[in-house]
């Protein structure tokens, strides 16, 4: 699961996407409408269908009027005075870096209001009316399904355990000794009657009671 740190809002101009100055959150809207169709005779519910989409958008923040190569309340309002169609984008990333999710849209600006008191910073808001369909786009790091690996061992008696570097440093999902699984994984100690110890900088697994001839135990496990 890749969580969502943050949102940048971007507006397309002049061949650039430029940022939104001091913008501390945003609202992006879709809506599909829906219309009944129930007729007489159709049983005790209500049938729907979809028919539209439409989209909004809004941002607020605080009033900013000289950041280099950011969009400001100044030009916001220009566009919406001059009804100048925006192209703008939504970008949100992930924590860990790794993923984005986008949606660029086409928006006309219809209202953009600031306030400010005399104990307070000047603050904006800008509403947006969408246009036209949603461009979405998400980039994704693969999916690494590990496989799980069985390893068997058949004791020549009288061990209480084995040693095999195919072990080391793995994901432990079960152990079992003469079909018997172990309730717990140690890994530091000695082990308990029911228990195991895996050591991970060898690949050795140890029981507290010695093996018989011919005696079976099996680890399933990944790699990590």
């Amino acid at each position: 699961m890749s969580l969502v740190k943050d949102v940048v809002i971007e507006f397309y101009d002049s061949g650039v996407w430029i940022p939104y100055a001091c913008a501390r959150s945003a609202t992006f809207t879709s809506v599909t409408e829906i219309i009944e169709t129930t007729v007489t005779g159709s049983g005790q519910y209500k049938n729907f269908l979809p028919t539209v989409n439409s989209f909004t958008g809004n941002i607020d923040g605080i009033v900013s009027l000289g950041v280099a190569n950011n969009e400001t309340l100044y030009t916001l309002r220009q566009y919406q005075l001059g009804h100048v169609l925006q192209r703008v984008r939504f970008v949100r990333s992930s924590v860990d870096g790794l993923s984005t999710y986008t949606d660029t849209v086409d928006f006309y600006i219809t209202n953009v209001s600031d306030t400010s008191s005399f104990d307070n910073i000047n603050t904006f808001t800008v509403e947006l009316q969408g246009t036209g369909v949603i461009d979405q786009s998400i980039i994704q790091p693969p999916i690494i399904i590990t496989q799980v690996k069985r390893y068997e061992y058949t004791a020549t008696g009288g061990e209480l355990g084995f040693t095999d570097p195919v072990l080391i440093n793995k994901d432990i999902l079960e152990v079992n000794k003469d079909g018997l699984g172990n309730s717990k994984i140690v890994t530091v100690g000695s082990p308990a009657s029911k228990e195991c110890k895996y050591t991970t900088g060898t690949g050795q697994f140890e029981w507290a009671v010695l093996f018989d001839a011919g005696e079976e135990a099996y680890i399933l496990y990944q790699d990590l």
